[in-house]
C-alpha cells in the first residue's frame, strides 16, 4: 500500500502491524 510510497521518500519502511518502522 503506502509502503512504495516511503520507498519514493527516499528511505526503506517495514510494516509491522498497523504502523512502519524505519529500517
Amino acid at each position: 500500500m503506502a509502503k512504495s510510497l516511503f520507498e519514493e521518500l527516499g528511505g526503506k519502511y517495514e510494516r509491522q502491524g498497523d504502523y512502519l518502522i524505519p529500517c
